[in-house]
C-alpha cells in the first residue's frame, strides 16, 4: 500500500533523508508523501546557531559522528577539556528537556581546551567537517511529493537554510510545496519559534499529507 513518511526538526531532515535514499535503496516501495518539518538540511548551519539547544545540538552531534566513524574519538577529545569530555558523556543520555536545563545556558567555549567556540573546535577537525557534509540534503531529488514546513522566524533551524533545501529539490526535478508559519518572534532563543508549526499548524501539514499519500501514483 501506499507510504509516507513525516517528521519534524531532527526528524524532518531524517525524513528528507530517507526519500532521498528511497529511489535506490527501497524502489519498490510506494512512497507518496513526505513532510519534511523544519529540516536541518545544512548540519552546519544548524551547529553555528545560538540558541538554549545549541550546545546540546553540538553533543549529540559529536556523539553520532563517533558512532559513525570512531577514528573521530581522538582529535574530538583533544579539542575538549575535561568538562567538554563529561559534558559528551552526560549528553549522551539527556533528551531534550533535561538538556535544555543543563546546558542551555553554558557557553561552549567553557567546554574546548583553548577556549573557542565548541562549534568552531569541532568543524577544525576534517573528519567532523566532512561528515557534517555527508549530511546535508538537497543533492538528490525525491521522487515522492514533499512538504516543507517551516516557521519564517525559526530560532534552530535557520529559515534561510531550509528555503535552500526547497529550492534545491525544485532544481533537481522534484515536487515541493513549501508551507510557511508567518508567526512573528515570541521568545527567541528559546526554541519555540522552532516548534510552533509543530505545535499549532499541524492541520495544515495534514491537509497537505492525506490526499498527497492516498493519490495514485504518477
Amino acid at each position: 500500500g501506499p507510504v509516507g513518511f513525516w517528521g519534524y526538526s531532527q526528524g524532518g531532515a531524517a525524513a528528507g533523508a530517507a526519500a532521498e535514499l528511497q529511489p535506490v535503496y527501497a524502489p519498490r516501495l510506494a512512497l507518496r508523501a513526505v513532510y519534511s518539518g523544519a529540516p536541518p538540511g545544512d548540519v552546519t548551519a544548524a551547529l553555528r546557531n545560538h540558541n538554549i539547544m545549541a550546545l546540546p545540538i553540538l553533543g549529540w552531534s559529536a556523539n553520532s559522528a563517533m558512532a559513525t566513524d570512531p577514528a573521530l574519538r581522538q582529535p574530538v577529545s583533544a579539542v575538549l577539556n575535561p568538562a567538554g569530555r563529561t559534558f559528551l558523556r552526560r549528553i549522551a543520555q539527556m533528551c531534550l528537556p533535561d538538556a535544555a536545563i543543563a546546558y542551555g545556558t553554558t557557553p561552549s567555549s567553557q567546554l574546548t581546551a583553548d577556549g573557542r567556540p565548541l562549534a568552531d573546535a569541532l568543524l577544525a577537525i576534517p573528519g567532523f567537517a566532512g561528515w557534517a557534509r555527508a549530511q546535508r540534503l538537497g543533492t538528490v531529488a525525491p521522487r515522492a511529493r514533499v512538504l516543507v514546513h517551516s516557521a519564517r522566524n525559526d530560532d534552530v533551524v535557520p529559515f534561510a537554510d531550509q528555503t535552500r533545501l526547497v529550492r534545491a529539490w525544485r532544481s533537481l526535478g522534484a515536487h515541493v510545496d513549501h508551507l510557511v508559519f508567518d508567526l512573528p518572534p515570541t521568545s527567541p532563543g528559546l526554541g519555540m519559534d522552532h516548534s510552533w508549526p509543530h505545535q499549532v499548524d499541524n492541520a495544515r501539514a495534514l491537509d497537505w499529507f492525506a490526499p498527497n499519500l492516498t493519490r495514485r501514483g504518477d
